[in-house]
């Protein structure tokens, strides 16, 4: 391979790998039927907004916070009565979503899970997130060998 070949190899990891340092994407739904296919968001203040203000449905004390740094969130609740909601999407990094206290006020609602994670679409189905994780460094630890052990680098 030669020089020229290797730089733009190096500069396209580079490039694919930029965008996903500064712009985390999360998994945004609100409801159990539209997170059969949620569908995929790019975190800012908007879109952080629009979770708390899901959150709140839910939830007391959602805090009022504001941050450059986000998080990707995934809460499951349930009624006695077999209803459940489900929210995935953007929070800013001090929520602490899953630290908050149930609204029960005459709904007997009880949690059933929720973690919020760092990773880009981190907050699918966690056996998914975990594959793409995975398939993700093996990939970038494949190229960054193959880069490496060419003769003349």
């Amino acid at each position: 391979m030669s020089q020229k070949i290797i730089y733009l190899l190096q500069l396209l990891i580079c490039l694919v790998g930029v965008p996903t340092v500064f712009t985390k994407e999360c998994y945004q739904c609100n409801n159990p039927a539209n997170c059969v296919s949620p569908s995929v968001i790019q975190c800012d203040q908007s879109a952080a907004n629009r979770t708390r203000d899901e959150l709140k449905l839910y939830f007391l004390n959602v805090p009022d916070i504001v941050s450059s740094n986000y998080m990707c969130l995934r809460t499951n609740s349930t009624q006695s009565n077999g209803i459940s909601t489900e929210i995935r999407g953007c929070i800013y990094d001090e929520t602490k979503a899953c630290n908050l206290t149930l609204n029960t006020a005459g709904s007997h609602w009880s949690r059933s899970n929720c973690f919020y994670c760092s990773t880009n679409l981190c907050n699918s189905a966690p056996n998914i997130a975990g594959y793409r994780s995975s398939v993700a460094i093996i990939a970038l630890s494949v190229a960054s060998l193959l880069l490496t052990n060419v003769p003349g680098c």
